[in-house]
């Protein structure tokens, strides 16, 4: 696994994060590229304008196929009560047109909610 910075976006102001969200989503068979063209069209530009600190992105290849993890890095649990980022920067019928553009490619998503621990990890510079 290896973070994209092509695919991820962290605001330059942004703090050590207290917790994330973690999320994990697997690709149909042969659909990767469509995929990260999408998020790098659609999703990374929504990040960047929103208030939140970003997201990273970093491939996964294990036995049940191709994805990727997404971390988003989260100043407190109030920040899992703000609308998501794309919904809050496309809105409403923006978000739906979005995730429409992904049907038939992604196969899995999994999310999860992580306490951060600095002691514990190794950050990027």
């Amino acid at each position: 696994m290896r973070v994209r910075p092509d695919l991820s976006y962290i605001k330059p102001n942004a703090g050590t994060p207290r917790a994330a969200t973690v999320t994990t989503v697997e690709f149909e068979y042969g659909r990767e590229e469509e995929v990260w063209r999408l998020v790098k069209s659609e999703w990374l530009p929504a990040h960047k304008k929103s208030d939140r600190y970003g997201q990273l992105r970093a491939p996964i290849v294990r036995g049940g196929g191709n994805g990727y993890l997404s971390i988003v890095p989260l100043e407190s649990f109030a920040d899992l009560d703000k609308p998501d980022p794309l919904k809050q920067v496309l809105g409403e019928e923006g978000l739906r047109k979005s995730l429409a553009k992904f049907a038939g490619k992604i196969k899995l998503g999994e999310r999860r909610v992580l306490l951060f621990r600095a002691d514990l990890s190794i950050l990027p510079k």
